[in-house]
């Protein structure tokens, strides 16, 4: 395996031991791995301890300023985010070591290929990209709850990799919709109630959304799991968005201001 001493890898965790070994395995390469833990019930701390992992334990702050939090414990000169479900495999892991001998750029984008259902989602999640290797200082998290977007500094040089990362989210379809619910709650009640939803929006982005992924990425090459992911991913925009409305209607007209277009 290749060796990239000036890197820290950061990951941050709650009940994770069915993947945190799979993603700290992968990245044994990187000169630092620190797991950001929020009080896990299973065995994910003893897991990362007898990999050599830091662990370093926080409660919850949301996606956005837990990430910033587990940045903020890196000591090396670049740093790797990575979810638990996530993992780096050899090829991108020789890219890494020998793009940081001689680094043409601060922070670089990855390709994401992620798994539903096993099989590679390679239209529906096409084009997906994500920065994630940056130099240290260079980048931080936003403090959304969740779909957290990294914000990197003014003047600050980009670049990709040839080479993707995996990613395998859902255990199986209880799990995805498991997860749909919680995303759903965390949109709708925390800072993404700010904005009001109407009748187009509830009717309109279902739609779209189904047809964006199924239709234009041709997510029906994916198959069976590519009509479920899109079904899926529509049935999500609704959730959100009545799940807003819903709290919206509880809260009174002064909850939000309105939206333009909603």
């Amino acid at each position: 395996m290749p060796e990239a001493a000036e890197l820290s890898v950061v990951i941050i965790t709650f009940n994770e031991e069915r993947n945190i070994a799979r993603c700290l395995d992968s990245v044994a390469f990187a000169g630092e791995r620190v797991v950001v833990d929020s009080a896990s019930t299973d065995r994910t701390v003893e897991l990362a301890r007898e990999r050599s992992a830091r662990v370093v334990q926080q409660e919850w702050l949301g996606f956005g300023p837990q990430k910033n939090h587990a940045i903020g414990q890196a000591t090396r000169g670049w740093v790797l985010v990575l979810d638990a479900d996530e993992w780096i495999p050899e090829p991108l892991a020789r890219e890494i070591a020998q793009v940081l001998r001689a680094p043409s750029a601060d922070v670089y984008e990855i390709r994401r290929e992620t798994l539903f259902l096993g099989r590679p989602m390679t239209h529906c999640w096409s084009g997906d990209w994500t920065a994630r290797l940056f130099r240290r200082g260079t980048a931080r998290y936003d403090d959304r709850p969740v779909h957290e977007r990294l914000l990197v500094d003014a003047g600050a040089r980009g670049g990709r990799l040839a080479q993707p990362y995996m990613h395998d989210t859902y255990r199986d379809l209880s799990h995805y919709v498991e997860k749909m619910n919680r995303y759903s709650d965390l949109f709708a009640y925390g800072g993404g109630a700010a904005s009001r939803v109407g009748l187009a929006r509830l009717l309109g982005s279902p739609l779209w959304a189904f047809a964006k992924m199924y239709l234009l990425k041709r997510g029906f090459l994916d198959g069976v799991e590519g009509l479920i992911l899109s079904a899926g991913t529509g049935y999500y925009h609704l959730l959100k968005y009545a799940k807003r409305w819903a709290h919206q209607k509880r809260s009174g007209p002064r909850a939000a201001e309105p939206e333009a277009g909603s």
